[in-house]
């Protein structure tokens, strides 16, 4: 008995809670020996948990899935990407640098410079002066001292 136990254990025929169950019989019922059970035991060990992966493999599987699939949707984005020819080019920072296309948005309590472009309340304005330190005044109090509007015309050819 205890050869072709062993043999099916090998065989994966069994699973751990099967196999473990066989053992218990027959060792109660003497059909195989206490150190006979314990290396039929050891060798259970090998076989599935009740016919299933373990939960850590499933779950590893199918995150491997997952990967697998997100990639391939990511492939064929990039063979139609390439494939279409167009390439997007990288867009330019919006960040002010005081220019007439990105003014600095002017606040209370600010130093301005001269030759840069400032917005305040959605007017454009044109410093046309250095104020030295930050002052509390905004453009729109500083018109013909440290500013000048910019006309709308010019402001809309931009």
């Amino acid at each position: 008995m205890y050869e072709k136990l062993k043999q099916a254990i090998q065989d994966g025929m069994y699973t751990v809670t099967e196999a473990v169950n066989l053992l218990n019989a027959f060792l109660q019922t003497g059909q195989i020996t206490a150190d006979q059970f314990t290396e039929l035991f050891e060798m259970t060990r090998e076989l599935p948990a009740n016919g299933e992966k373990e939960e850590s493999e499933i779950a590893q599987d199918n995150k491997e899935k997952e990967w697998q699939e997100y990639k391939e949707k990511i492939d064929k984005m990039w063979d139609k990407f390439t494939e279409s020819g167009v390439i997007i080019p990288d867009p330019e920072p919006e960040e002010p640098d005081g220019s007439k296309e990105h003014p600095i948005p002017a606040t209370n309590n600010m130093q301005y410079y001269e030759g840069k472009y400032y917005t305040y309340n959605d007017v454009l304005y044109k410093c046309n002066r250095n104020t030295d330190i930050p002052v509390w005044h905004t453009p729109d109090q500083l018109v013909g001292i440290y500013f000048e509007i910019v006309p709308q015309e010019e402001e809309d050819e931009i």
